[in-house]
């Protein structure tokens, strides 16, 4: 593990973004799948729909929780673990590693959520490409703070 934190300062800051922004995304959902919120109302930066439509989809609920609220508690657990690994570098791998396999799996569901959203829904939501943005930023930084590289030990 490398003995610089700086990788791991950028995922708490890239977590904290994570959760603004799924924060948002919840209150989206919120608004539009309870009625609080006309349909002609805009979320989007260009006036579009797409953000409403990835809203009220089949695909922002996962077992009758709005995958923004997963995603949320995924950014909160990413900055409690990254916080950990920040405070006690002695104990630091257990943390580092678990934020890891988190972000791998979080790297692997934004890409069924890309093509969900691009391919099957053929909607575009800004909000989410931020999340995408995020969860593809995080692993590369845990890669980094782990010494990890992409050549094979003789």
């Amino acid at each position: 593990m490398r003995s610089s934190s700086s990788f791991l300062k950028l995922v708490v800051l890239l977590s904290l973004i994570g959760i603004l922004v799924s924060g948002k995304l919840l209150s989206i959902h919120n608004r539009f799948t309870s009625g609080q919120a006309s349909l002609t109302e805009s979320c989007s930066i260009g006036g579009g729909h797409g953000c409403i439509d990835i809203a009220v989809s089949d695909y922002s609920v996962v077992f009758g929780v709005p995958l923004a609220a997963i995603a949320m508690g995924y950014y909160f657990a990413i900055l409690i673990l990254a916080i950990w690994a920040l405070r006690s570098y002695q104990a630091a791998n257990e943390p580092l590693y678990t934020s890891f396999f988190l972000s791998t799996l979080a790297v692997v569901v934004t890409v069924v959520m890309f093509v969900i959203s691009n391919y099957i829904l053929k909607q575009f939501c800004q909000w989410c490409a931020m999340l995408w943005v995020v969860n593809l930023a995080v692993w590369p930084c845990l890669v980094k703070q782990l010494g990890l590289g992409w050549y094979m030990y003789p």
